[in-house]
């Protein structure tokens, strides 16, 4: 990613930034193993204390109609935004690399715990006590982005876990800073529950399961949610797998 001058400034002035060459690259990536590709990006790590993330195209975000509404440049404003938060639970960016004046590299925290994509797609088992208790978590974290002006764009199973009945989320490179904290909180709220929603619906994609619940900006969605899909099981159940085996 091709950085401007003023960014270059900003990553110098306000984060912890690293200029390297690119044959340094290799030796930083030394003890790292690769972990997984996205659409703009390699992630590498080393399984316990963090992740580096390598660029092999500029990212970009598109509207449904095809429009890009946040290009490389808003990446690179976001994650010198999002450098300055401290929050253990989300993997916020700790050093930048940049080499000839592009961004190539990030590290990041390591995230532990269970994927909720992989953890859907693999029908592994989980309590759902846990579950729930990561949703409203989620609703915490919700409200510190919102306090610090941030949307959480681009939060989905894909980029989360669940540990120790937190969830932990990662890849916020399309995280947005805006005006309007009232509004960033009831968005904030709605990505959090089309969230897990869509974690519950693919789990159970063989029953077809989809709530009927249709305000998903409710900050008590969590509990309605659960009430409605206890309702749907054969007999109480504590595992996911419970409720696989018992949904109607």
């Amino acid at each position: 990613m091709k950085l401007s001058e003023e960014q270059k400034e900003k990553l110098k002035d306000e984060c912890y930034v690293s200029f390297i060459k690119k044959s340094e690259i290799e030796g930083i990536l030394n003890g790292y193993e690769f972990l997984s590709d996205g659409s703009f990006a390699s992630s590498y790590t080393d399984f316990s204390s963090s992740v580096i993330k390598r660029y092999f195209k500029n990212p970009y975000l598109k509207s449904k109609n095809g429009i890009i509404i946040f290009d490389y440049k808003d990446v690179v404003d976001n994650l010198i935004n999002i450098f300055k938060i401290s929050q253990k639970s989300a993997a916020i960016p700790f050093i930048f690399y940049v080499v000839d004046d592009e961004l190539l590299m990030y590290k990041m925290p390591f995230m532990k715990g269970y994927n909720l994509n992989e953890i859907s797609s693999q029908k592994k088992d989980l309590y759902l006590s846990d579950i729930k208790s990561a949703w409203k978590y989620a609703y915490y974290l919700a409200c510190f982005f919102a306090s610090n002006s941030i949307t959480m764009y681009d939060l989905n199973p894909a980029n989360c876990n669940i540990h120790d009945d937190k969830l932990l989320i990662y890849d916020l490179d399309f995280y947005k800073e805006e005006q309007d904290k009232r509004i960033i909180l009831l968005n904030n709220y709605e990505t959090v529950n089309i969230c897990f929603a869509n974690f519950f619906e693919d789990y159970f994609f063989d029953f077809c399961y989809e709530t009927e619940i249709k305000d998903f900006s409710n900050n008590f969605f969590c509990d309605d949610f659960f009430d409605e899909f206890y309702d749907h099981l054969k007999h109480p159940c504590k595992t996911l797998k419970d409720a696989y085996k018992n949904l109607r």
